[in-house]
């Protein structure tokens, strides 16, 4: 980890995918979907099924437990909206 928090090749490949792609991979169940905001934005309104970690975890470390659950070749969909 570098004094910025997570690095690049601690998250593996890191892309922007555009919304429509991410519903595609999610309906297919080839992905997951993150919401990264803080727990209390998350418990007001989130995707569907969509789970939480926020970003200020992430950053300390990719390796997070919820994130680690995710199947072997799974893509993770980061958002914060």
């Amino acid at each position: 980890m570098s004094e910025q928090g997570i690095t690049r090749t601690e998250l593996g490949t890191i892309r922007r995918i555009e919304v429509g792609d991410a519903r595609r991979l999610v309906e297919i169940g080839d992905a997951v979907l993150v919401d990264t905001r803080a727990g209390q934005f998350y418990e007001e309104a989130h995707a569907t099924g969509a789970i939480s970690v926020p970003f200020e975890e992430i950053r300390r470390s990719a390796d997070h437990p919820a994130l680690r659950s995710v199947p072997e070749g799974h893509t993770i969909v980061l958002y914060c909206a």
